[in-house]
C-alpha cells in the first residue's frame, strides 16, 4: 500500500480526506513551497519537527511525502513543483518527453478524451496541441490530484470521476486510455489484469475514429490485436518507456510495428516496418560468429519490439552469435538508430588478461554491455582496476559454449545523410 496514497487518511472511491483537501488547496501549495525553501535540509528531523509545530501530523506527513516525490519526479519532469503525486501515480505516469511525443502523434485538430488519466501527465501534454474534452479516473483522490495539476499548469480540463465504461464519450472524439493497474497489489503487465477490460477497449476502437492505448513495454498483447492496432514502442535516453497500441493513425497502421527513439540533444526518430516486411527480414538476416570491422549498439526497444532483424537488414549488418545478438558489419549504416564502434580486439573473459589489456592502453573509462550472459558488471569493472584517460567499450556475449569479449572504441568521423538514414 502507498502509505500516503488514496488508501490513506480515509480517502477512497467516494471521498477525499480533509488532509488531502487542504494539501491540494492554495494553503497546502504554499506550505509545500515554504517547506521546500529550506533547501537540502527539508528532509531532516529538525525540519520535520518544525513542520509539526505549524501543521498537524497528517498535513506534515503529506508535505514531506510531496517533497520526496517531487525530488524523484525530477527524472521525469522539468518542473516538479507543478505536480502533486502519490507513489503509484508517479511510478505509472508518462514522463514529460514521452507524453509530449505521444501527443504529437495524434492528428492535428482532433478532440481527445483521456480515460484513466491518473495524475494527468498525458492530459497536460495533449492539451498543449489539442482540445481535451475531459479527463477521467475512477478514484476520487486521483481526480482531485489531476485537477490540481491541471490548475498548476493553467489548464481548464474538465475531470470526470467514474469508471471509464460509464462515461459518455462524444462519437467524434479520439481516445487516449491508460488501462488502470492501481487495483492490484503488484504492477500488472498482462492485459487481462487491467481495468477497464479488453472487451471495452476493443469497443472503443470500433466506436471511435482513432486513439492510443498505453501499455507497459513488455506487455503481451492479445493475439487478435496486431491485425487491429499498430504497435509502437517509445524509448527515451536508452530506456524503453512504454508500448502504445494505435488505431486510426496513418503512421501506425494495423499489422505494423514501430520504435520511436528520443534523446535530449535531438529530435525524435521513428523506425517502422509492416509485419510482412519483418517476416522477410527475419529470413534474410544472417547470424555469424565472425566479427567484422564494426559492432553496433542499438536501443533496447528494437529487441523488445522484435524489430532488430529489420534494422539489421536495412543496415546490411549481421547478428553476432544469436538472433538477438549485437550487430556487426563491414560498414556503418543506419546511424540514426545504431551507434557503431570500431572493433579493436576479441578476448576471452579472463579478468587477469583484460586487466593487463586495459592497463597497457591507459583505459580508465569502460562501458560494459552483455548479451546472453549474467556477469555482475559492477564487480567485473571493479576487478579490472581501471586507470587512465582513455575509454573503451566491452561487449560480452556467448559464442557456442565460450564467452567472448569484443573490445571496441568510438571513432570520430563525419556521418553523411546516406549512412545515417535507413
Amino acid at each position: 500500500m502507498d502509505p500516503l496514497g488514496p488508501e490513506s487518511f480515509g480517502a477512497g472511491d467516494s471521498k477525499v480526506s480533509s488532509a488531502w483537501t487542504w494539501l491540494l488547496s492554495e494553503a497546502g501549495m504554499l506550505a509545500i513551497a515554504e517547506a521546500a525553501s529550506a533547501g537540502e535540509d527539508w528532509d531532516t528531523q529538525k525540519q520535520i519537527r518544525w513542520l509539526r509545530k505549524k501543521f498537524d501530523a497528517q498535513q506534515s506527513a503529506l508535505i514531506v511525502d510531496q517533497l520526496r516525490l517531487r525530488e524523484r519526479a525530477r527524472r521525469k519532469f522539468s518542473n516538479p513543483a507543478l505536480w502533486y503525486w502519490t507513489q503509484k501515480l508517479l511510478e505509472q505516469s508518462s514522463d514529460e518527453q514521452t507524453a509530449a511525443h505521444t501527443a504529437s502523434c495524434f492528428p492535428a485538430n482532433v478532440r481527445v478524451v483521456d480515460l484513466c488519466c491518473g495524475a494527468g501527465s498525458d492530459s497536460v501534454a495533449l492539451a498543449q496541441s489539442h482540445e481535451v474534452i475531459f479527463s477521467n479516473d475512477v478514484d476520487a483522490l486521483v481526480c482531485r490530484i489531476a485537477e490540481a495539476n491541471f490548475r498548476n499548469h493553467r489548464l481548464q480540463i474538465p475531470i470526470v470521476q467514474s469508471r471509464s465504461e460509464d462515461v459518455s464519450i462524444p462519437t467524434n472524439a479520439w481516445v487516449h486510455i491508460d488501462p488502470d493497474r492501481r487495483m492490484l497489489a503488484n504492477r500488472a503487465t498482462r492485459l487481462e489484469k487491467f481495468m477497464p477490460p479488453q472487451e471495452y477497449i476493443e469497443k472503443l476502437r470500433r466506436e471511435h475514429a482513432g486513439g492510443s492505448i498505453k501499455l507497459a513495454p513488455g506487455s503481451p498483447v492479445p493475439d487478435t490485436w496486431p491485425a487491429q492496432f499498430g504497435l509502437h514502442w517509445i524509448a527515451f535516453d536508452a530506456t524503453v518507456r512504454q508500448l502504445r497500441a494505435w488505431w486510426g493513425v496513418d503512421a501506425f497502421q494495423p499489422r505494423s510495428r514501430a520504435v520511436s527513439v528520443g534523446k535530449l540533444s535531438r529530435e525524435w526518430l521513428t523506425y517502422r516496418l509492416s509485419e510482412d516486411e519483418l517476416d522477410i527480414a527475419k529470413q534474410e538476416v544472417e547470424i555469424t560468429t565472425s566479427c567484422a570491422e564494426w559492432i553496433g549498439d542499438v536501443d533496447p526497444a528494437f529487441r523488445i519490439s522484435g524489430l532488430l532483424a529489420g534494422l539489421a537488414r536495412d543496415a546490411e549488418a549481421r547478428m553476432f552469435a544469436a538472433a538477438d545478438g549485437f550487430l556487426v558489419s563491414s560498414k556503418p549504416l543506419c546511424e540514426n538508430f545504431i551507434r557503431w564502434l570500431q572493433i579493436e580486439d576479441i578476448l576471452p573473459i579472463d579478468e587477469k588478461k583484460l586487466r593487463k589489456y586495459f592497463r597497457e592502453r591507459s583505459v580508465g573509462i569502460l562501458e560494459i554491455k552483455q548479451r546472453h550472459t549474467k556477469f555482475d558488471i559492477d564487480r567485473l569493472r571493479n576487478s579490472l582496476q581501471l586507470e587512465g584517460d582513455a575509454s573503451r567499450s566491452l561487449f560480452i556475449t556467448k559464442v557456442g559454449s565460450a564467452i567472448q569479449g569484443i573490445i571496441a572504441s568510438e571513432c570520430q568521423r563525419t556521418v553523411d545523410a546516406e549512412s545515417a538514414n535507413c
